[in-house]
């Protein structure tokens, strides 16, 4: 994994739709600058994942209510980036669809996940060997 970020991480060509902050500050800046001069910053909306407990233990969720969060707009989505250090990897996501996510443990009942997730609207041109479509290849063969 952390093979993989810092791959991104130094490829910015290779990878143009990632961005890696080192710093929230970075990332600000970083957001800033892909909406400026088409979006004022007040315009523009934060979004978080709230997390009752912690997640070990449990990795199966019932899905409880979906509601869109953007639909249509560029999306900036930036989380944890698997480093040791304080790092965060941002994807701007244009046409995509932004949804929250609310999710219940089927393990432990009292485990609630406010998640964001983003929808793309066309992956035509991504490779087959994008790490998501090989889990869902291989999901479908069992």
């Amino acid at each position: 994994m952390m093979k993989s970020t810092l791959t991104r991480c130094e490829d910015p060509l290779r990878f143009s739709q990632h961005f890696c902050a080192p710093s929230m500050e970075d990332m600000v800046d970083y957001v800033s600058s892909e909406f400026n001069p088409s979006v004022a910053s007040k315009d523009l909306q934060v979004l978080s994942v709230i997390v009752t407990l912690p997640m070990e233990g449990s990795n199966r969720y019932r899905i409880n209510k979906v509601k869109i969060a953007g639909e249509g707009k560029d999306t900036i989505s930036c989380h944890k980036a698997d480093f040791p250090y304080g790092a965060l990897m941002c994807h701007h996501l244009a046409g995509a669809t932004a949804y929250h996510v609310q999710l219940h443990s089927l393990g432990n009942d009292n485990l609630k996940v406010d998640a964001l997730m983003g929808c793309h609207h066309d992956t035509s041109d991504w490779s087959m060997l994008y790490g998501a479509f090989e889990v869902h290849y291989k999901k479908r063969l069992n």
